[in-house]
């Protein structure tokens, strides 16, 4: 089980995961596809970021 903080995280890619996870309720996502959304999008920022750190 994974769990994404985007309300009580104050870091960077919190606060851009807060902005999609915002965009995706306006667009009127229901909680499992956001759910979804949001874990993919994290694993997508967070692997950027490690092969950035590895280069």
């Amino acid at each position: 089980m994974v769990r994404i903080e985007t309300k009580n995280a104050c870091n960077e890619v919190a606060i851009v995961l807060q902005g999609k996870r915002d965009e995706w309720k306006a667009a009127g996502k229901n909680l499992f596809q956001r759910s979804g959304l949001l874990h993919g999008y994290a694993a997508k920022l967070f692997y950027r970021e490690l092969k950035r750190q590895l280069m």
